[in-house]
């Protein structure tokens, strides 16, 4: 089954222009799945911020902390049943689901139901009725194909409208011919959240606004890069884990002289040497039959971790490295099988002289850059 990517594309427009948006949106992933969370705080200004923040928070916690999402959600729906009273910090939300397989699940407090955006137009999802909360709570859940989308929006963009020659305001029904209008006319899909907030912003002319909040979250084929670096501890298991390496869908990159000769003894298959830049600092790479990029180890590493920020027509290509560096920064998911086996040569003192770190150090180091880029990084040892 192939992996399904979410581009998320959140747009807010706060009553007052140049104002704090009293809407808040939290947008997060792990393995299992991509979060979008959209909170609508009572009332607007910083106060509305504040409460629309302390529920997106509140249901981050608890997802990152693995809890599933009803109960992440009826958690969040009770203390936002307890803060109905004056001052508390109350906010309807809605919070969404997107599995790496397509399907999406959105649980809704208080707030518009969610909309599925297909190339033939929008369509708001039917809403069930979850029962033992005062707000109004209700779940939705389909699946996306690739091209596809789910929409969130804050009560500021279907009420938008009321009370300046819309009755009922701008409605659910509206937004979705607004949509399918949209996809017909072929507005992209990253233009469409602003899109929808800036009609709302129409709609309410002089009259009366609130925030505004849209959030399209589009599915599309995602790009995987493996890579395998380090021998496994136990020999044993070699053939196990460069066949399960072989057979993962995606890009993949083995790096580390060592592991490379292993894959090579596994497969039956001999690498080749890469051209280099003439004058070039980093170490050769190697092709190798069913495998896109073969690396020195360490080294090849460390000075990726240093150029990755680096602007590409800036690198020096061809290199082992900045081809490296491209297929992760192309990723949307990249999957690291870390060997733990030992290795002698990352306590030379050459390798500390010239600050080169160990795979146990570095690993961490370009997970941390990866996923500060947006990208989902998993780390596995062997």
């Amino acid at each position: 089954m192939p992996y399904l990517h979410a581009d998320i594309f959140p747009h807010q427009t706060p009553k007052t222009p140049g104002g704090v948006c009293g809407d808040v949106v939290e947008c997060f992933r792990a393995p299992e799945a991509a979060w979008v969370v959209c909170a609508d705080g009572m009332g607007s200004g910083p106060r509305a911020n504040i409460s629309a923040n302390f529920c997106a928070s509140l249901l981050k916690g608890h997802l990152l902390a693995g809890w599933s999402l009803r109960d992440a959600f009826r958690s969040a729906a009770a203390a936002m049943d307890a803060a109905r009273r004056p001052g508390l910090p109350y906010a309807a939300f809605s919070v969404a689901r997107l599995s790496p397989a397509g399907r999406a699940t959105v649980l809704t407090y208080d707030a518009p139901p969610p909309l599925r955006l297909s190339p033939v137009g929008a369509e708001s999802l039917p809403v069930r009725r979850l029962d033992g909360l005062e707000g109004a709570a209700g779940e939705a859940d389909c699946r996306l194909g690739p091209g596809e989308a789910l929409v969130l929006v804050s009560d500021g963009v279907t009420e938008a409208g009321r009370g300046a020659g819309l009755h009922g305001g701008w409605g659910v029904a509206g937004l979705c011919r607004f949509l399918s209008d949209a996809v017909i006319r072929g507005v992209p899909p990253a233009e469409l959240s602003a899109a929808v907030c800036a009609r709302a912003d129409e709609l309410c002319g002089a009259g009366p606004r609130d925030d505004a909040t849209a959030v399209l979250c589009r599915v599309r084929r995602g790009i995987v890069l493996n890579i395998l670096t380090g021998p496994p501890a136990d020999t044993a298991r070699d053939r196990e884990v460069v066949e399960r390496f072989l057979g993962m869908a995606g890009h993949r990159v083995v790096s580390g002289g060592t592991t490379a000769s292993i894959v090579a003894r596994v497969t039956g298959r001999e690498p080749r040497l890469l051209p280099r830049a003439p004058g070039a600092v980093d170490p050769p790479a190697w092709a190798l039959d069913g495998v896109d990029l073969v690396t020195e180890g360490a080294v090849t590493m460390n000075q990726a971790h240093n150029i990755l920020d680096v602007s590409p027509e800036r690198r020096i290509s061809p290199s082992g490295v900045s081809e490296l560096c491209a297929l992760m920064e192309n990723a949307d998911r990249v999957n690291f099988i870390v060997g733990t086996a030992a290795n002698t040569a990352s306590n030379d003192v050459r390798f500390q002289q010239q600050h080169i770190l160990p795979r146990t150090v570095i690993i961490p180091l370009l997970r941390e850059r990866l996923e500060r880029g947006g990208r989902l990084v998993t780390v596995e040892y062997v």
